[in-house]
């Protein structure tokens, strides 16, 4: 990122045509190219942008067509800086992991009038988390995990709160391993059982 004065914004370009470094010293592999340079700066006191970009993961093969759009929907968020919209997305992939599952209600844990605890059926996030677990799709630990994107996506629904980017680095990561856990590792040990089968046959 180059910067100028305080709260200015340029568009410079830069013609490297017959150059192999720009002005700016970096070594570019192509001529007959323009290269665009945007000069952001900022203000006192004025966070700068974050440049961490994530990719779209691309080895969710067999993942949902749905929780796929969503899942590259949440990735653009992130790497706009939209970071409450994020959130938001990552609570609908649980959302739409537990409608795929199946799973429409759970058991959760309530204060009773007495202060005594109950288990009630509830078919809210709350409950279809927990429903995920009953029915042995995932862990408790992977369970207890999850709901932290619940209370992610819950405060940014319900109280606007923007979430940190190192919250998001992280429950971006879990959602990831969780979809892989869900829906591609049991696809690849289909397939490493057709190929060891394969092999012996090509023994015998």
């Amino acid at each position: 990122m180059i910067f100028g004065y305080p709260g200015q914004t340029t568009t410079r370009l830069f013609n490297v045509r017959d150059a192999t470094r720009s002005p700016l010293g970096i070594r570019v592999g192509f001529r007959s190219t323009k290269i665009i340079i945007r000069v952001q700066t900022v203000r006192p006191n004025e966070f700068i942008r974050s440049v961490t970009q994530l990719p779209i993961n691309s080895r969710f093969r067999n993942v949902p067509t749905v929780l796929r759009r969503i899942h590259r929907e949440t990735i653009d968020a992130f790497n706009g800086e939209c970071f409450t919209l994020c959130a938001t997305g990552l609570r609908g992939l649980v959302e739409g992991i537990c409608a795929d599952q199946s799973v429409t209600d759970g058991p959760v844990k309530v204060q009773a009038a007495g202060g005594e605890t109950q288990i009630v059926r509830k078919s809210n996030l709350e409950g279809k988390i927990s429903g995920l677990c009953e029915k042995g799709i995932l862990t408790k630990a992977s369970t207890e995990t999850l709901h932290e994107h619940r209370f992610l996506g819950n405060d940014a629904v319900h109280e606007l709160a923007q979430p940190s980017h190192t919250e998001l680095m992280l429950a971006i990561e879990i959602i990831e391993h969780t979809l892989e856990q869900l829906y591609e590792i049991p696809e690849k040990a289909v397939t490493l059982k057709e190929e060891r089968a394969r092999r012996q046959s090509r023994i015998k």
